[in-house]
């Protein structure tokens, strides 16, 4: 290499991490990084519930994003119920598939609550949804992840929020760019 390509490049790493530190925003955060717990009461107190029915699926069938998603996962397709909710916004339906061991704190009624908080013109971007149990191939007990694909998101044990949800509609939003997390 070049002296003079290492000296830029040893100058413009110095710059960017002291730059990086020494970052002072001329505006306040809106919530710091230990106050997650504060902006999910925030969003649940602003984001107000919405009347739903519901139509369940009949035994056997399954979107085929859960299907593949099931099946990716080392898990059966029937464990999954699936249910079509309306909520009284919008039209068209969602509709969410929920493993039987998914934790109780991830219910039909907190699901079905939680997705409809969120502003119709969100819930647009998002098709189907699935709610995985705790445990399963190639995740360790407590690891939460969501993940987005195509029209589908997909959810484990610990990670189903308002916060969560919020973001990974807006990956959707995007475009099928591939499996965005």
């Amino acid at each position: 290499m070049h002296p003079a390509v290492s000296i830029l490049a040893l100058a413009t790493a110095s710059f960017v991490c002291s730059s990086s530190v020494a970052w002072n925003p001329n505006k306040p955060f809106v919530f710091g990084y230990t106050e997650l717990h504060r902006q999910k009461a925030d969003l649940l107190r602003e984001l107000p519930a919405r009347g739903s029915s519901t139509t369940n699926w009949q035994a056997g069938w399954i979107p085929e994003y859960c299907y593949n998603e099931a099946l990716a996962y080392g898990l059966e397709p029937s464990d999954f119920e699936v249910k079509d909710v309306l909520y009284d916004d919008c039209s068209a339906p969602w509709s969410i598939c929920r493993h039987k061991e998914a934790r109780q704190e991830e219910s039909w009624e907190y699901v079905i609550d939680i997705l409809g908080r969120l502003p119709v013109g969100m819930r647009q971007y998002m098709a189907d949804m699935v709610v995985m149990p705790p445990t399963f191939k190639g995740t360790p007990p407590g690891c939460a992840w969501a993940i987005s694909l195509q029209h589908a998101s997909t959810y484990t044990a610990g990670c189903l929020d308002l916060s969560v949800l919020a973001h990974e509609i807006c990956a959707l939003a995007h475009g099928p760019s591939g499996r965005a997390g």
